[in-house]
């Protein structure tokens, strides 16, 4: 993160806050026009948020996103607060940004959605298609494959529990564990946003 400082046209104050590029691929670097990641100190906020981005138009699928977080929304399921921004840098018009926050642990607490602790799981990448390899293909049912991303206090932080019990399941022991209803509305959100 380097320093700088952003002020949205509502507010009366420049925030100090610390910025970065959103990703690090040379395709995003080259453009004039960037996608950036933005961080508060600890007391501060930006937008209502500690993390957050601010992310360059580059196709209609960013368009997409958008839609699709007010859909979830309306639907009643959690998700972000995304806005489209005109903005500025260094007094030069800078186009649009979808403005939307980083979904993260502080994101979770913040929404008081932090139950039990965050794993991770690595997904097969398009690169590691490109070269044949599949080994990752079963991560979801494999524990072997999961790191803890984030600690809540009900179990030790190397301990992971949870995640065993939910991935060596028996029987309809999953049904036990999520609101069916929630996750029906869910799945047809999914349908809805062609996501499935």
């Amino acid at each position: 993160y380097i320093t700088g400082f952003i002020k949205f046209d509502d507010e009366d104050n420049l925030l100090k806050v610390g910025l970065k590029y959103r990703n690090k691929r040379l395709w995003n670097d080259s453009l004039m026009h960037k996608s950036w990641g933005i961080k508060t100190s600890k007391k501060e906020r930006v937008g209502g948020y500690r993390k957050a981005n601010l992310i360059r138009l580059k196709r209609k699928y960013l368009l997409n996103s958008h839609l699709g977080y007010l859909l979830a929304d309306k639907m009643g399921l959690f998700s972000p607060k995304s806005e489209i921004l005109y903005m500025s840098m260094n007094s030069q018009r800078d186009g649009l940004r979808l403005f939307v926050p980083q979904v993260d642990e502080s994101f979770l607490r913040e929404q008081h959605l932090m139950p039990t602790d965050i794993y991770v799981g690595k997904i097969l990448s398009a690169e590691d298609m490109l070269k044949g390899d599949f080994s990752q293909k079963k991560t979801f049912l494999n524990p072997a494959f999961w790191k803890k991303a984030a600690c809540n206090n009900h179990y030790p932080c190397e301990s992971m529990a949870p995640l065993e019990a939910l991935l060596n399941f028996e029987d309809n022991a999953p049904l036990k564990m999520i609101d069916v209803k929630q996750f029906a509305v869910l799945a047809v959100y999914l349908e809805l946003i062609d996501a499935v």
